[in-house]
């Protein structure tokens, strides 16, 4: 019998957690990829054709509930497009720096098996991110520097 109430209680506590992130995610429209975000995105009036991408792409795989490779660096205006190659969502969010001295930014929205998500870093700094979802398995760091 107490196992049986163990379960219950299980099943319970999974079901609130269920509602409490539908309710929270609700009402979110970020892209899950970055040919989402660009197909969203309103259009620019420009004169001419859009500027090309110039820095250089690095890219992150995320697999067995781990980034590959742990730490990338970049330069300021360089992208990395992390790669979902797990069968279930991943995010990635860079940690709190208690000395304020980390610009490096990341929030992404969940990343579901299969998709992408590209960030052009725009700031220099050295940053610790996880898969918020699986943060005890997948922590890696981003560190970019301004180019010489």
């Amino acid at each position: 019998m107490p196992l049986r109430n163990l379960v219950v209680a299980a099943l319970v506590i999974c079901a609130v957690a269920g509602v409490i992130t539908a309710i929270a995610d609700k009402g979110k429209s970020e892209p899950a990829t970055a040919a989402e975000a660009k197909k969203a995105a309103p259009a620019k009036k420009t004169s001419s054709a859009s500027k090309p991408f110039r820095g250089r792409t690095v890219y992150v795989t995320m697999r067995g509930l781990a980034f590959h490779p742990k730490t990338i660096h970049l330069h300021i205006g360089d992208r990395v497009v992390w790669r979902n190659r797990d069968n279930v969502g991943h995010n990635v969010t860079t940690q709190e720096d208690p000395a304020g001295v980390n610009l490096v930014g990341l929030a992404s929205p969940t990343i579901n098996p299969g998709g992408a998500y590209a960030y052009v870093a725009h700031y220099a700094g050295n940053a610790p991110y996880v898969c918020t979802i699986h943060p005890t398995t997948m922590q890696a760091r981003i560190i970019v520097t301004r180019r010489s």
